[in-house]
């Protein structure tokens, strides 16, 4: 009885030590395969610098989506236009540092056919998620003002920001 017993225990054991094995690997392999997150399809670059090039950061791409689903109800589409404002890029071309100085435009493309549309602003590039957000804001308030007043609905307008 006892070599049933400790055959029984023996297996259990190299069970336990398998599983055990198998669970850690798959831990270590999920927690270093976790994908970096993707920019909204809501947003479209055009002209000049592409989401690449600026190469965003999780926390940078993360608050860019939550800017656009904070605003989802008023905005269906922002349209990005950021061109290189140095005359020329330090270092590899294509390469934006920190401190490149970027003009962006932040064009909003709301419900029922309001357009925001501001003015070409300039700023550092550690700067310009921030002021893009800022912008985002400002439109998204403007055009839910425009969808609010009955005059207004059903028609194409374009709010220009000075």
């Amino acid at each position: 009885m006892d070599s049933k017993k400790s055959k029984k225990i023996l297996c259990l054991t190299v069970a336990l030590v398998i599983f055990v094995l198998i669970g850690t690997g798959l831990f270590f392999v999920s927690k270093m395969s976790i994908a970096k997150p993707v920019l909204n399809v809501g947003y479209k670059f055009f002209l000049g610098v592409s989401a690449k090039n600026l190469d965003l950061n999780s926390f940078e791409i993360n608050k860019l989506n939550r800017c656009l689903v904070l605003n989802k109800n008023v905005v269906d589409k922002a349209v990005l236009i950021i061109v290189n404002d140095d005359v020329a890029i330090s270092g590899s071309p294509g390469i934006i540092g920190q401190d490149t100085k970027l003009k962006y435009k932040v064009v909003l493309e709301g419900k029922g056919g309001i357009k925001f549309t501001p003015q070409m602003c300039s700023c550092s590039r550690k700067n310009l998620v921030g002021k893009i957000v800022y912008n985002f804001d400002r439109g998204a308030e403007a055009i839910s003002q425009y969808l609010d007043n009955p005059a207004f609905k059903n028609r194409s307008v374009e709010i220009l920001d000075m």
